[in-house]
């Protein structure tokens, strides 16, 4: 039903807009194209690129600013365990791989957890 539903809106759709650029002058019919090609690079380049640009910018302004939300980030996301190799373990022997791993268990992530409103620092 839906493809169907589609099929018909589509024809339709193209016929409506045949019927119109028919009955209308050439110099209004070129208008129409040319409003309607300035629509779509409008819609589908030149907003999307804006609000990339800018939601970048935000986000760059508010890890530079806010230290603590960079720290967030850094904790959550890239100082996750990495696997170690095989190839890895075999350039130690057993007692410094063993000293190694009980330093590594020694050092604990502390989680980040935000603030209460109440003693945040407003933005100055």
């Amino acid at each position: 039903f839906f493809w169907l539903g589609t099929t018909i809106y589509i024809a339709g759709s193209h016929l409506y807009t045949s019927l119109f650029l028919a009955n209308v002058r050439p110099v209004d019919a070129l208008d129409w194209i040319n409003a309607m090609i300035a629509g779509l690079v409008q819609d589908l380049l030149v907003k999307p690129m804006f609000f990339a640009a800018l939601f970048g910018t935000v986000s760059s302004m508010v890890l530079c600013c806010r230290p603590d939300v960079k720290r967030a980030i850094e904790v959550e996301y890239m100082q996750q365990e990495k696997p170690r190799l095989e190839s890895q373990d075999s350039i130690f022997d057993e007692s410094d791989s063993e000293a190694s791993l009980s330093g590594a268990q020694e050092q604990a992530v502390v989680p980040w957890a935000p603030r209460p409103p109440e003693e945040s620092i407003p933005f100055s």
